[in-house]
């Protein structure tokens, strides 16, 4: 549940949704073709990951379903930064989409739901964001096993 608001913020600040926006490790960003620009930081995140290296190329949809699916830091990593430019500039921007969606008890301090002093959610808003999030077909889509799928590397 961590990672819908990622999903959400992704959706809205991507051309065409995200979903086919292409991921590239490269020189240079664009809003066209998201390119990973320090493969170290996100690698660097730990715990669950896709294993991310210099050269990979992933959609933003691909980004958002390894987060969702396998709960994998390095594509959140990745994600928040192609999207918001920064780790920093995505949370603000989760934290905003979760006061617009009513998570009065949540508050988001990094992209990868880690554990961190001023990163808490209720369940009371854990259960709010489930409610709006499975009202949402490509959601309900990336979360059912008979369909879902991560990147192979």
């Amino acid at each position: 549940m961590k990672r819908l608001p990622s999903r959400q913020c992704a959706r809205q600040a991507v051309p065409g949704g995200g979903s086919d926006d292409g991921v590239e490790k490269a020189d240079h960003p664009s809003r066209d073709a998201a390119h990973v620009q320090d493969v170290c930081r996100a690698a660097a995140v730990g715990e669950s990951s896709i294993y991310l290296q210099k050269g990979d190329r992933l959609t933003v949809g691909e980004l958002v379903e390894a987060a969702l699916i396998q709960s994998a830091n390095d594509a959140a990593v990745a994600l928040a930064e192609h999207v918001g430019g920064s780790q920093a500039a995505f949370v603000g921007m989760m934290n905003a989409e979760a006061a617009k969606l009513g998570l009065r008890d949540t508050h988001f301090a990094n992209p990868d739901g880690l554990d961190a002093s001023d990163h808490y959610s209720s369940a009371h808003d854990v259960t709010r964001l489930a409610r709006i999030a499975m009202k949402n077909p490509e959601i309900r889509r990336s979360l059912d096993p008979a369909t879902a799928s991560c990147p192979k590397k």
